[in-house]
């Protein structure tokens, strides 16, 4: 039988190198930067963000932040996603802790917090996601954010607070 050696896939390296760079950082062997993989250029990217600051123009949009006036949604979903042990939470992170998390807020979230004076703020950034978070902490000071599902789905479901 002949060998064939296949080389490592740099889509599934650049998920993790994305993930580290946000935190303790990450060491991916056997990917190599003599590629052709058009993927290794997330190598660049992250580079160009962490060494630039947010300032960096071309890839700015793909990191929100809260000096930006983001919620960041997305990143704080991700976060639950990965941090919470729940039913729709996978829970495999344990460096930070569910009492550290901030809810991931968007339009729904926010309309049904307004309605149970959980802020009094209009817009939707990352001030009215941590004083909405503060709220939900007077119920669970462990795991303010398990109440985001209860949340968000209110207002799917009843679209009226």
């Amino acid at each position: 039988a002949q060998q064939t050696m296949v080389e490592a896939d740099w889509s599934q390296a650049a998920f993790w190198l994305v993930g580290g760079s946000l935190g303790e950082g990450v060491n991916c062997t056997g990917v190599s930067m003599r590629t052709l993989q058009g993927d290794k250029a997330v190598v660049d990217i992250i580079s160009e963000v962490l060494c630039c600051g947010i300032d960096s123009k071309s890839y700015c949009y793909l990191f929100p932040s809260p000096e930006l006036n983001s919620a960041c949604k997305r990143l704080n979903l991700f976060l639950k996603w990965m941090v919470r042990k729940s039913p729709v939470d996978i829970g495999i992170w344990n460096v930070i802790e569910a009492k550290d998390l901030i809810i991931p807020l968007d339009i729904h979230v926010s309309k049904v917090a307004r309605g149970l004076m959980l802020t009094a703020r209009k817009s939707n950034d990352w001030q009215t996601a941590e004083q909405i978070t503060e709220k939900l902490r007077e119920f669970d000071p462990l795991d303010p954010i398990k109440y985001d599902f209860a949340l968000f789905g209110y207002d799917i479901d009843k679209n009226e607070v």
